[in-house]
């Protein structure tokens, strides 16, 4: 896929295409739990990363989705999986933080009693992914050292190699640097499961093109200050009295 090609895609092809990766990423990741708890770590740490690789997929079809600025060429997240690996350093801190209150935003999006209730959640989603692809290469350097080191993880958990002398072998890969690895993934994994409880239209949320009517902001148990749904910020919203 090249830049172009994923401009033209309609933006419901990019939120059922996330939804996809979001599935492949989660399957990855239950077989990788499957692999470790029969010891077999080595192929445990590479579907890890694997699943790692679809996240930050269906993070960026998402950002399509909401109309983000991605600001870099698409065609290398579908065909190189270091350049799949350095996003991840770049965002890992924008994903920690989410993690931390993930399944208020999923509880709220799989209930939602209204897309004005759904607003708030999806506000704070697109600003977290704003933020995440707007930094810069300007990942913590843990991170950094870590992610660029996860191509050649993968292979050794898969492979059996020969390099400078020393062999590689999947059954020497110890449960340390799968929990290592498990440490780094699973809040990808956790957290885009929010893309599963976006709805078709979600993306008209946040562009103005939603008139929201009386019965949604009172069942929503938010009211708004004056201003159109593009103008929304954090700050502008209160309890239904």
């Amino acid at each position: 896929m090249t830049t172009d090609d994923f401009d033209k895609i309609p933006k419901e092809e990019l939120l059922i295409a996330a939804k996809e990766a979001v599935k492949s990423a989660k399957g990855l990741f239950n077989v990788a739990q499957n692999a470790a708890s029969s010891k077999e770590f080595g192929v445990a740490n590479s579907l890890l990363i694997l699943a790692s690789e679809e996240c930050i997929k269906s993070a960026i079809l998402t950002a399509g989705y909401f109309n983000v600025p991605l600001g870099f060429d698409i065609k290398p997240f579908f065909s190189d999986h270091k350049t799949k690996h350095l996003q991840a350093a770049e965002i890992q801190p924008a994903i920690n933080m989410i993690w931390a209150f993930k399944d208020a935003y999923i509880k709220t999006l799989k209930n939602r009693k209204s897309d004005y209730a759904a607003f708030f959640q999806i506000l704070v989603i697109n600003l977290f992914a704003s933020i995440a692809f707007q930094i810069g290469n300007k990942p913590a350097s843990d991170f950094t050292a870590w992610w660029r080191n996860a191509n050649s993880q993968k292979k050794d958990g898969f492979y059996v190699g020969y390099h400078n002398g020393k062999w590689s072998l999947p059954s020497s890969m110890t449960e340390k640097t799968y929990e290592q690895t498990l440490t780094m993934v699973q809040p990808f994994v956790e957290c885009l499961q929010i893309i599963n409880e976006l709805k078709t239209g979600d993306n008209l949320l946040l562009s103005g093109n939603k008139n929201f009517t009386e019965e949604e902001i009172n069942a929503s148990g938010f009211k708004l200050n004056p201003g159109p749904p593009s103008d929304i910020g954090l700050d502008d919203y209160k309890p239904v009295t």
